[in-house]
């Protein structure tokens, strides 16, 4: 679960994220469905973590079906600027939407409307009752999350 985004003056943000294991997909699957819970959206994406002794930071790499590849700095907000800092020449403007958003535009922008968009994965992105487009690559991004 995430919590709200809270940007600093520069963009970077922080948010609090909470990652509980279920005891088992069918447990939790079999619990989502006696609350009366629907899925309204699912995401794939692939990720390469990137991590140097010298940094108390993570960086990854994260892949979004059809859009393209995307920089996570993950520390505290002075690592994520040094890092940002290290890495700049190879990367492009900030991204501030989420990957939801990102896809969503970009299909649009495709001409498949919203409405028809239940999720992005890998082995038929889009999901939709559209045609699959080709995999065409995104400008890359860098979004920064700091420890508040």
């Amino acid at each position: 679960m995430k919590g709200p985004r809270f940007y600093s003056p520069e963009k970077e943000y922080s948010r609090i994220e909470i990652e509980i294991e279920p005891k088992s997909e069918e447990s939790i699957r079999r619990e989502l469905a006696c609350k009366r819970l629907d899925c309204t959206w699912f995401f794939e994406k692939r990720r390469t973590e990137f991590r140097a002794d010298s940094f108390e930071a993570f960086v990854v790499v994260d892949e979004i079906p059809v859009v393209g590849y995307f920089l996570e700095i993950e520390g505290n907000l002075d690592v994520v600027r040094r890092i940002t800092k290290l890495l700049a020449p190879s990367l492009g403007a900030k991204e501030t939407r989420n990957y939801k958003e990102l896809f969503v535009a970009y299909q649009e922008l495709s001409g498949i409307h919203r409405n028809l968009l239940r999720g992005a994965e890998f082995a038929s992105t889009p999901v939709s009752n559209t045609t699959a487009l080709s995999r065409i690559p995104f400008a890359t991004g860098q979004v920064g999350e700091f420890d508040a």
